[in-house]
């Protein structure tokens, strides 16, 4: 193999490997936008659960948290685990 040959095989792989990392960065972009609206959605519902119990006990001046949220918290806890969102 000759100098030039072996110059252009460098170049080339040089080149793949700069459209990889492009790849990778652009992946990366993406899962992290995927993840912080994940983490929006999940603390849009805390807050809205909050909201409700300060609503209540501003109200009545106590809490029933147990009884009325499990489920949904339990349901919200799903819903990010079938979408591989770590809890």
């Amino acid at each position: 193999m000759c100098l030039r040959q072996l110059s252009a095989a460098l170049h080339t792989t040089y080149l793949e490997l700069a459209e990889l990392d492009a790849e990778h960065t652009q992946k990366a972009l993406e899962m992290e936008h995927t993840q912080q609206l994940k983490l929006k959605e999940r603390q849009k519902f805390f807050e809205e659960a909050f909201q409700q119990d300060m609503e209540q006990y501003l109200s009545t001046g106590y809490l029933q948290i147990a009884d009325r949220r499990g489920m949904e918290y339990m349901e919200m806890e799903g819903h990010l685990d079938s979408n591989n969102f770590p809890s």
